[in-house]
């Protein structure tokens, strides 16, 4: 229906506009009082909001996409706001109007704006459009685009956090009384703010022991109920999202009680989603039993139509074969994921990670076999449009070094590493070149530390794809972490990642040569072989789909043939980047 209306719309059907203002104008006014915090400053970013989307509806390719992509014309016009105080132009017709009394308005303004003060931007957002407009759950996931469960959480936090503070301000305080379940949900709720902020900081340790808090503070509750069961599921994959690597038993231990409860709540799919985890990284279960509970998990899929889960299944098994050296198998595999995402709608991670699988198939042309294979793998980068960088927002995907010894041998590198550890790429050169400093990715408890800048590089810059003039220089220091503590895999993994970065950026062309030196010394350049750029442009990371390029190492490795190619498959309406990354090596 909304494709529908976008569609008449476009045509210059003006009743047509009218119908998506009147269905959508809650939730921009929603996402922009959200941000600005001020009722006639929102109204104004709503009114503009819709003006934008309207000039721009014929450059909307997905019509069904419309929802998001109007959310997030309101959330950079209500940025540019705050950024730069613009003259407002007064109340939109086709927005709420004021009541009769200027009086009981203000109150209500008054009341409103402190209840919402201390949440989250996030958290008032997800609460906004769940209450002004009434989406469902789901509804606010697919337009903020977070998991159910993380949509589910923001929301329920703010209504709490929300109900608490239009207490206090009626004089009634929990400080004041015994304790009660209230108080005891509320202490939750900390504890997961306060794990959500540790692993975002990379701090693991904390993050453990806060999400480990809740959980005890939890067991405790006599009292039965969704809010308890959801922030039961909160905790567990606060804890599951930093043990996965680091306390492997205890993740295990998470995600089965993620799965048991997903059960109860009535949500099969997610539930298998999480045993088919248990099936993936299980430190305890044998092959056999890992393959058992796989497909238990995929038969669950079938029954309830699951396809983009089973389309993953399918890629993993299909690569798995790859590994092995069954490459008709592997491809047979491959087909019928693709099958599977014919059911899915729009454009996923799962698609990227066929197409570099696809790409495996037609560049390794037989040379990669079971004798003389070294490394291969097919990876998926979702990169977010943020201004003037794409942000790295998941990997996906599968890497197997299947002769190389982890951390030390070489294998294929590509230049969008630095993206999967920095978290971020610039899309073009502007004043501020840095430096920025960060916590980021750790092996251990506690953060490695990264300062990031750029600079002019030298000129010109001799490649195998070409000579380069205007070249930029992304630079990146990373130091260990302070406490990485006696485990021998975390120190010899820090001692892979911590080092200097470089990644040269040709205008127009992305990243042409990529390096990383270790601790134990100057790492291999690997430079851009090849290269395709269908629309061309003067950003430093062109992002039209179809851009493709193909790097190697300089010089080659001694005995090694290897490649990498990275692809942008799809470029969807608000701003999310798939990168689709196939690589292999072989013995010459």
């Amino acid at each position: 229906m909304v494709g529908e209306l976008v569609a008449r719309a476009r045509s210059g059907d003006g009743d047509a506009f009218g119908e998506l203002v009147a269905r959508f104008q809650d939730a921009v006014f929603a996402t922009a009082y959200g941000i600005v915090g001020d009722y006639d400053e929102a109204r104004d970013v709503a009114q503009e909001a819709f003006v934008r989307a309207y000039e721009s509806l014929l450059d909307l390719r997905d019509v069904s996409a419309f929802p998001g992509w109007l959310l997030r014309i309101c959330r950079s016009v209500a940025m540019g706001r705050l950024r730069k105080p613009m003259a407002r132009s007064g109340v939109p017709e086709s927005l709420p109007a004021p009541a009769a009394d200027p009086g009981a308005i203000a109150a209500g303004r008054d009341l409103v704006a402190r209840a919402l003060e201390p949440l989250t931007e996030n958290g008032r957002q997800a609460l906004l459009l769940w209450l002004v407009d009434g989406y469902t759950y789901n509804e606010v996931a697919g337009l903020t685009g977070v998991p159910l469960s993380t949509a589910k959480g923001r929301i329920h936090r703010a209504r709490r956090r929300v109900e608490r503070e239009v207490l206090a301000m009626m004089g009634e305080t929990l400080r004041k009384e015994r304790p009660d379940e209230s108080f005891t949900l509320e202490t939750v709720e900390e504890c997961l703010g306060k794990a959500e902020e540790a692993k975002a900081t990379g701090e693991w340790g904390k993050a453990i022991g806060h999400a480990e808090q809740a959980l005890s503070v939890l067991s405790e509750i006599g009292m039965p109920g969704h809010d308890v069961r959801d922030l039961r599921l909160e905790a567990l994959g606060a804890l599951s999202d930093v043990t996965l690597f680091r306390s492997p038993q205890r993740w295990e231990q998470a995600q089965l009680e993620r799965a048991r409860l997903l059960d109860e709540a009535g949500e099969p799919v997610e539930a298998a989603y999480q045993r088919y985890l248990i099936a993936t990284y299980s430190p305890s279960l044998s092959n056999s039993e890992k393959d058992d509970l796989a497909r238990a998990c995929v038969g669950v899929w079938r029954a309830h139509g699951a396809h983009e889960h089973i389309a993953r299944d399918l890629f993993f098994r299909g690569w798995r074969a790859i590994v092995e050296g069954r490459s008709s198998e592997a491809y047979a595999l491959f087909d019928g994921a693709r099958s599977e995402l014919k059911e899915v709608a729009g454009h996923t991670s799962d698609h990227a990670l066929l197409a570099a699988a696809e790409r495996f198939r037609l560049v390794n042309g037989g040379r990669l076999t079971a004798e003389n294979r070294w490394a291969c793998g097919a990876v998926c980068d979702v990169g977010q449009i943020d201004g003037d960088r794409l942000v790295l927002r998941a990997q996906p995907g599968c890497a197997s070094q299947i002769r190389a010894a982890r951390y030390a041998d070489p294998v294929p590198g590509s230049a969008f590493g630095l993206l999967w550890f920095l978290g971020w790429y610039p899309l073009r050169l502007t004043d501020d070149r840095g430096p920025w400093e960060k916590p980021t990715s750790s092996y251990s408890m506690s953060p490695t530390r990264t300062t990031a800048w750029l600079e002019q590089a030298p000129e010109p810059v001799e490649t195998p794809a070409g000579t380069f003039r205007g070249c930029v220089l992304l630079r990146a220091s990373v130091s260990p972490p302070t406490d990485e503590g006696p485990d021998a895999t975390a120190r010899a993994v820090h001692a892979f990642w911590v080092g200097e970065y470089y990644c040269l950026f040709a205008p127009g062309v992305g990243p042409i040569a990529y390096r990383h030196d270790g601790l134990d010394g100057p790492g291999t350049m690997e430079t851009l072989y090849s290269y395709s750029v269908p629309s061309p442009t003067t950003d430093l990371l062109p992002l039209s789909p179809g851009t493709l390029w193909e790097y190697g190492p300089h010089p080659p490795a001694d005995g090694i043939d290897g490649r990498v190619f990275d692809e942008v498959t799809h470029v969807s309406d608000d701003g999310k980047v798939y990168i689709a990354r196939t690589y292999f090596a072989v013995r010459t």
